[in-house]
């Protein structure tokens, strides 16, 4: 202890880690400092007490903190256990049903490249897309191909109309044509929209959120209560609140 500490008496601040006085800018003048809180941490630390000790000219030590093995578990920390449960209960059911799997046998999105990110209520969104376009036109295999374009930004560059068109399932020589007429339902429905650029009005698409658009039809009464329930069911199981957005906004208002 040098001689500007003397006056602390035998005194010392007890840190949760070894630390250095020397390291640390003056409080008050007298050369002391406590280190900074763990980051992340949810426990509120009390105040420093800085009176007097008889007979001192510096300030009183600073009261310190609870110490390290003090649980400090964040929010995120909470919310993700049950999740990494259910993800374990899953692997171990799944390794009871197929032994002889190995994770080289699985495709698995952080191994392997070629990934994008889907609603997970994205099948019945199709269907219900399905459902309003024009009987027998379907439009959901020509808007999942344009999803599968994007990368995270709802964008596409559709540079290659002939081979979007095959992978959404048309051939011959309408095929083009007929997925411009696919792309004009989704237009028409609200779940896209065009700009023109080199090959034609429909370059550059923008893909918009579809809970949004179809919960614009179904306050316009063109979902039926079948598929409307089914929706609202799978989106209170992952959690979703994209059908109360709007509401949201409009009571914000």
């Amino acid at each position: 202890m040098t001689n500007q500490h003397k006056s602390l008496g035998d005194e010392i601040f007890i840190a949760t880690q070894p630390i250095e006085l020397h390291n640390f800018p003056s409080l008050n003048g007298s050369g002391i400092a406590p280190p900074e809180e763990p980051p992340n941490s949810t426990v509120r630390r009390p105040s420093l007490n800085m009176r007097q000790l008889p007979g001192s000219s510096g300030p009183r030590r600073p009261t310190p903190w609870p110490a390290s093995n003090t649980t400090t578990t964040t929010d995120s920390r909470r919310i993700s256990m049950p999740l990494k449960t259910i993800q374990k209960n899953k692997l171990k059911m799944r390794a009871t049903l197929w032994p002889d799997i190995s994770d080289e046998d699985l495709w698995h999105r952080k191994t392997s490249d070629g990934w994008l990110t889907l609603p997970r209520a994205f099948p019945i969104i199709l269907r219900i897309m399905d459902m309003l376009a024009d009987k027998g036109k379907p439009v959901s295999p020509t808007y999942l191909d344009l999803w599968c374009r994007t990368y995270d930004d709802s964008f596409v560059v559709a540079s290659k109309p002939q081979e979007m068109a095959f992978y959404a399932g048309f051939t011959g020589q309408r095929a083009q044509h007929t997925w411009i007429a696919r792309i004009r339902q989704l237009v028409d429905l609200g779940f896209i929209r065009l700009a023109n650029g080199a090959t034609g009005p429909a370059h550059y698409i923008l893909i918009l959120n579809p809970f949004r658009a179809i919960k614009q039809h179904i306050d316009a009464g063109r979902v039926n209560a079948a598929f409307e329930n089914t929706l609202t069911e799978r989106m209170i199981e992952i959690g979703a609140a994209d059908l109360d957005q709007d509401e949201d906004e409009q009571d914000d208002d």
